[in-house]
């Protein structure tokens, strides 16, 4: 299927990773801000699109960049369904929707990752159509994935531009969340509860620090 839709593309044009195209067609189209044209751009460093928060991504093969950037734009699929309901309903959004590129597996990574982006845990019900697809590894990182999303929806509700002077540090010990001075007005119990989750699963402590000097926007 995937091969015979990359045959039927127009030519001169650049062939796409089907799994990136079907998240851009479908996870803008149901986002907050669809002007915008990078969903997943929050976790980049502003001219440095192969970077996360300022870092290297550790150990991510091509195949993981990818599942990585289709879930930062599937990362707000379900900001209009009920709170109540959000994770299990874009979780099975994902598992049945219609764009090649992603294997049964993949599809699960994407769908798991999203699940707990909106609160969902491990151990739900819900989550066992996934469970019997993903080894642990996987399941593992679909988690540290999903939780590195919420915290970054929580931090600025979704608006990309607001995470270009935010970072994340991962060192020996801590997972550090790095603030401009003037953002800690963004600042609040909800995004420590955020980080503290992400450092948990990273086997980490969590903490904030502001970085003097430092500004949001100019």
């Amino acid at each position: 299927m995937e091969g015979r839709l990359l045959r039927l593309r127009p030519s001169g044009r650049a062939p796409a990773r089907p799994a990136l195209a079907g998240g851009a067609a479908q996870g803008p189209a149901g986002h907050r801000l669809p002007g915008r044209r990078d969903p997943h751009r929050p976790l980049r460093q502003r001219g440095n699109p192969d970077r996360l928060d300022g870092a290297p991504v550790r150990g991510e093969d091509e195949s993981a960049k990818r599942l990585r950037q289709a879930a930062c734009l599937l990362s707000d699929l379900g900001w209009a369904e009920h709170p109540d309901y959000r994770a299990e309903h874009a979780f099975l959004r994902i598992l049945r929707m219609p764009f090649a590129g992603a294997d049964h597996a993949e599809r699960a990574f994407l769908a798991t990752a999203i699940f707990v982006r909106y609160a969902g845990t491990l151990d739900s019900p819900a989550l066992a159509p996934a469970r019997g697809l993903l080894k642990e590894g996987p399941l593992q990182r679909a988690y540290i994935l999903g939780l590195a999303l919420r915290l970054g929806h929580t931090l600025t509700g979704g608006a990309a531009l607001l995470l270009q002077r935010t970072g994340l540090r991962l060192g020996q010990e801590k997972l550090t969340l790095v603030l401009p001075e003037d953002a800690e007005m963004l600042l609040g119990d909800a995004v420590q509860r955020r980080v503290e989750a992400l450092a948990k699963a990273l086997n980490r402590g969590g903490e904030i620090k502001v970085q003097p000097g430092a500004r949001l926007a100019g």
